[in-house]
């Protein structure tokens, strides 16, 4: 997500004088991150993107595909460019905008998440109400509206949801049930109350029809993790040392060896304990 804020900004960075491979790249990146926000409209709103605030999404098998071809076929066009013909500017962009696509290609296609996380299912529910609330960028019936709209879809998210997940390791079973129990709270509590001011009784009475929906569509998605994955864990967390070493490399942008970062880590932990302490 951070990434996707970062190419955007820099979206804005071409200019007129810009050469021509410079314009190459920034349309390459505006059509990318246009269907990308299109594919993904709880991440659009979370950026200030408010195009799609009425939208979900679709999280299906077939909608993962479509993510995964799109990054590469964004990959594919940018390794097609003249990447010696960009500005100094332009380059440093170049290297960010190929970071992102790879290190979408490497959580989508190689660590495959969305297989084995059951709570990223519920974490998209959640944050495509909190995104609405989180900021007042437009009035409070307006974005009841929205939220209204996106909770009608969120059902279906938790079906595709279900029928994506696969294997759960122990440790992210232990972890996720947790999760899951925490956006039913979410929910309950934080959703009524943040549009609990809403003077609109037409309104008021569509939230909670879509809002208890969406309880019972968490509790039954509950309890098909509990009687399925949650019930007979497999595999592991550990994505494994090569994997990591790529992640590391496109966050960082920068050489460093997991050895090096394990020492640093090591480090600024005993240090926070050091502090905690005292």
């Amino acid at each position: 997500m951070k990434r996707l804020l970062l190419v955007s900004l820099m979206l804005t960075l071409a200019g007129a004088a810009a050469p021509k491979a410079d314009d190459t790249l920034y349309a390459q990146a505006r059509s990318y991150y246009t269907q990308a926000w299109q594919m993904s409209p709880i991440v659009a709103t979370n950026i200030g993107v408010h195009d799609y605030d009425t939208q979900l999404g679709s999280y299906s098998a077939a909608a993962y595909a479509a993510r995964i071809a799109s990054a590469e076929n964004a990959l594919k066009s940018l390794h097609s460019l003249t990447r010696s013909a960009l500005s100094k500017e332009a380059a440093y962009d170049d290297e960010i905008y190929e970071s992102s696509l790879k290190a979408t290609l490497l959580s989508l296609q190689t660590e495959q998440n969305w297989r084995h996380n059951p709570s990223l299912y519920t974490q998209l529910a959640s944050n495509a109400l909190f995104t609405l609330i989180k900021r007042d960028f437009a009035p409070l019936e307006v974005r009841m509206k929205d939220a209204i709209a996106r909770e009608q879809a969120i059902p279906q998210l938790l079906k595709d949801g279900a029928a994506n997940i696969t294997t759960v390791d122990a440790t992210t079973a232990q972890i996720e049930d947790a999760d899951i129990k925490g956006s039913v709270v979410f929910f309950s509590t934080v959703v009524p109350q943040a549009f609990s001011s809403a003077e609109n009784s037409d309104l008021q009475g569509q939230l909670k029809t879509s809002n208890d929906a969406v309880i019972a569509a968490i509790k039954d998605f509950q309890t098909a993790m509990e009687n399925g994955p949650f019930a007979h864990p497999s595999g592991t967390f550990a994505i494994g040392a090569k994997d990591f070493a790529a992640r590391l490399a496109l966050q960082e942008l920068t050489p460093i060896s997991l050895a090096d970062y394990e020492r640093a880590g090591v480090a600024a932990l005993a240090q926070t304990k050091a502090q905690f302490i005292a």
